[in-house]
């Protein structure tokens, strides 16, 4: 990457067609793992019905990291004042989690009538609602990134530090514990131990998502880079679906430490997507009805991220309908199709109450 803008960057009011569009997409893969945890745990990791979850999941990984890239890219290079951040988007994700927060513990209470369960929902939230505390954290730390990456060289020095020790580093301890030797088990230790006493906290989490969303959006990218970076994707893709398969096998149940977002085969997935869709999404008409369509479905993205899981457990709990229904192959792309456009549908008309679409969705 060079110095040089890829063109001339949309100011805070304007759009970025290409990552409306990603988002859009996103949205979906996000609602197919969604679907798939429904029966990942419940068949053997010896079936060709299981293999096809593995496939389908380990296709969709790059999704939750992208949304975090898509917030660097625009948080990281707007202009947009602390205090607005922390009244506007801050408030909306505090509301949002709050409020349907309130509304699964009240469905989980109906569908499992645990109270426990209940309060515990109320406390911490649905268990994809994980994103909304972390984005918080992100926009609450906006400031001091902006900082870092006015500098290349202390852009290089953070990425260079998330890659080693939010990336590399967990992923060679997942390595190292399939040997369990004596070597293996101290060299756990000790990188464990160094971790911990380095305290090292500022180039973990999802600040290095943040950050290079950011830099792959502002800056140019080559032809030969971009051909680096999409041979790296697919092989993220092939190691996901066999490691996860071959250490599934091996311990006889579902393995799922591949895909944590936080991985280096994770990671590659997703800058290959959103560098493609940089490279090649292009809007000739912007006022055309279909990127007038795109533009409208992303706005509606956060919505759908908060409300589909209302719709994934109704199918689930009383419906009974799930990718083991009948053959994944056909069932788990069809459940989460059902659940994008309900998902869209319930979320449109929540935008389009006014005063409650600034605060739920």
């Amino acid at each position: 990457m060079n110095d040089k803008a890829v063109n001339k960057l949309p100011s805070a009011r304007e759009r970025v067609d290409y990552l409306d569009a990603l988002r859009v997409v996103a949205i979906v893969f996000v609602l197919m793992i969604h679907t798939i945890f429904q029966s990942f745990n419940n068949m053997s990791v010896h079936s060709w019905q299981w293999q096809t979850l593995n496939i389908y999941d380990s296709i969709s990984r790059w999704s939750v990291p992208v949304f975090v890239m898509i917030s660097g890219a625009l948080f990281l290079d707007s202009k947009k004042p602390f205090k607005e951040i922390l009244k506007k988007n801050v408030l909306r994700l505090v509301t949002a989690y709050l409020f349907w927060s309130l509304i699964y513990a009240v469905l989980c209470q109906i569908y499992y009538n645990n109270f426990d369960s209940t309060l515990n929902m109320i406390l911490k939230g649905h268990y994809h609602m994980w994103f909304i505390p972390m984005m918080i954290g992100l926009y609450l730390v906006t400031p001091f990134i902006r900082k870092i990456v006015e500098e290349k060289s202390l852009i290089r020095l953070f990425l260079i530090l998330a890659l080693i020790f939010a990336f590399f580093l967990p992923d060679l301890l997942k390595t190292l514990e399939v040997f369990k030797t004596p070597v293996s088990i101290k060299l756990i230790d000790f990188i464990n131990t160094t971790k911990t006493h380095m305290y090292l906290f500022m180039p973990l989490g999802y600040t290095g998502y943040f950050v290079l969303g950011y830099v792959l959006y502002k800056f140019e990218i080559s032809k030969k880079l971009e051909w680096v970076i999409y041979l790296l994707g697919i092989a993220g893709l092939v190691y996901t679906i066999a490691a996860t398969l071959i250490r599934s096998k091996a311990g006889n149940a579902a393995y799922v430490g591949y895909y944590d977002y936080q991985t280096t085969n994770v990671a590659a997935m997703a800058a290959a997507v959103f560098v493609f869709f940089k490279k090649h999404y292009h809007v000739k008409n912007s006022d055309s009805k279909l990127s007038k369509a795109v533009r409208t479905l992303s706005g509606y993205s956060f919505g759908v991220y908060l409300v589909h899981m209302v719709v994934i457990d109704y199918m689930t709990n009383k419906l009974h309908f799930t990718p083991s229904s009948f053959n994944p192959i056909i069932s788990t792309p069809l459940i989460c199709l059902i659940t994008v456009v309900v998902s869209f549908a319930i979320s449109a008309v929540l935008n389009s109450i006014k005063g409650l679409n600034k605060y739920i969705v």
